[in-house]
């Protein structure tokens, strides 16, 4: 055993000074050359997956910075339209002797199948149940049902619940009864027979609802129903207040 470990070793020895001897003598230049270019070879492919080229960082850094500038247009348009719709709401209680008061929508209510909506005005803001919530120039939203200390819950007119006596603009009485629940569409009865309804004409709050101000925009007519052997006819109303767009509200305190 002792003879076979000598042997390695002077074998080993030996490979090391013939290595040496022909390094010295210049014999052994071209394979180093090929070992060390295979060498670089392999590091090169190496720092290239673990580190981005130049290119690869420009890349990135401009999608990053589309990404940010596309985020700031989002923000500056979210913004914008903000303020349009509190110019034309400030536009609209500048024509009309309402007291009110502005809320922000800070979210909606969880109960299935109700369209209700949550505001961060309460009870500590003087709101109570039955108020008016309306958008832009006028445009009901909806109502106050619920009042908590430092937040209230809005009914919109799109809620099946919701009920809204109803008049053509421009009209002095009652002519039918908005009611919601029928998706993105609001449904008008109690239509009388001999009342005069055209597609295209505006829907107005009628004042029924002593809490509700009469005059307050609705929606325009988009079809109407008539069968002259019923007692009343109906049509079906499209809103004007956008939901999906409305992130600023106003509570209509007193007439």
């Amino acid at each position: 055993m002792r003879r076979e470990k000598r042997r390695i070793f002077v074998a080993l020895c030996g490979a090391i000074f013939a290595a040496i001897f022909l390094h010295s003598i210049g014999a052994t230049r071209f394979l180093e050359r090929a070992v060390g270019r295979g060498l670089f070879f392999i590091s090169e492919k190496a720092y290239r997956i673990t580190e981005k080229s130049p290119a690869d960082t420009l890349q990135t850094e401009l999608k990053t910075a589309r990404e940010e500038d596309d985020v700031t247009a989002i923000t500056l348009n979210l913004l914008e339209r903000e303020n349009k719709d509190l110019r034309e709401q400030l536009n609209f209680f500048v024509r009309h002797s309402y007291k009110h008061i502005g809320a922000d929508i800070i979210g909606k209510s969880t109960e299935p199948f109700r369209q209700v909506l949550i505001v961060n005005r309460g009870a500590n803001d003087t709101i109570h149940e039955g108020q008016a919530v309306v958008v832009k120039n006028g445009i009901l939203l909806g109502k106050i049902i619920r009042v908590e200390e430092e937040r209230s819950f809005v009914q919109l007119v799109s809620d099946y619940q919701s009920i809204i006596g109803a008049a053509l603009v421009g009209g002095e009485h009652t002519i039918g009864i908005v009611e919601g629940g029928s998706g993105l569409s609001l449904r008008m009865g109690f239509i009388p027979q001999d009342q005069i309804i055209n597609i295209g004409d505006t829907i107005v709050t009628s004042g029924l609802d002593t809490s509700i101000p009469r005059g307050l925009l609705i929606g325009k007519v988009a079809a109407v129903e008539k069968e002259p052997y019923e007692p009343f006819q109906r049509a079906i109303i499209t809103p004007l207040a956008g939901v999906s767009s409305a992130s600023v509200v106003s509570i209509i305190l007193e007439q």
